[in-house]
């Protein structure tokens, strides 16, 4: 299908203003974006927006494991967690759900990303809505958000009025993140080597656009480099 916004640009292209400023990304996560998609053409709007990066309580990742400390670092704004040879993640799950759609999940990447997303909100003290997780494939959302429930990141709001509602941290498809913005984004891809190909989801140009697009301050990928 062809959006609205395409139809419009097809029909007066002279009425289009291309983005050269913008408000939203840290320096490292632009200069991605300028390499990937915009052609270097992208530039901050101010200092502030491009030295911003995530503050983190003193020692906080000092508990953490090693590899983990270094995926969270907040000097490294943009990270690729390379899943190939992971044990239980390199295989990408596929089978039919009720519908009989195809349903594509990968339970090893995202154990990785909730194992990511418990650490900043616990052990980094960021808060549940600065924190987005994206992923192209409805199936594994459902799967990630079940995993976080059973951890006690989604408590029930009535159990005590200081937990936090669910809603509070978002788990969604690009689509749905669209015109969205959040400190940190965890960003998984599901496909892994010896699943089924790399799939039409993350061939599209528009929708990883949107994907490395939406943090402020740190992104983080965990897929497969093959």
């Amino acid at each position: 299908t062809i959006s609205l916004f395409r139809r419009l640009c097809t029909a007066w292209p002279h009425a289009i203003c291309p983005l050269r400023q913008q408000f939203r990304m840290c320096q490292p996560i632009m200069k991605m974006a300028n390499a990937l998609v915009y052609n270097g053409q992208l530039s901050c709007a101010s200092e502030k927006v491009a030295s911003a990066r995530l503050r983190l309580p003193p020692k906080a990742l000092a508990p953490l494991p090693s590899w983990m400390q270094r995926a969270l670092d907040p000097q490294r704004p943009v990270v690729l967690l390379d899943t190939d040879g992971v044990d239980g993640v390199g295989e990408t799950g596929e089978s039919k759900d009720g519908s009989g759609r195809r349903s594509i999940t990968n339970p090893g990447e995202a154990k990785i990303v909730c194992m990511l997303a418990v650490a900043l909100i616990r052990s980094c003290r960021v808060a549940l809505d600065s924190i987005g997780i994206i992923c192209p494939y409805r199936s594994q959302v459902r799967l990630l958000r079940s995993i976080l429930k059973g951890q006690g990141v989604f408590p029930d709001p009535s159990r005590s009025p200081t937990d936090a509602p669910a809603a509070s941290l978002e788990i969604d498809t690009v689509d749905k993140f669209q015109g969205k913005d959040k400190r940190v984004v965890l960003v998984g891809f599901v496909k892994g080597a010896g699943g089924h190909g790399i799939g039409n989801l993350l061939r599209d140009w528009r929708r990883i656009n949107v994907a490395i697009t939406r943090p402020k301050e740190k992104i983080i990928f965990a897929g497969s480099c093959q």
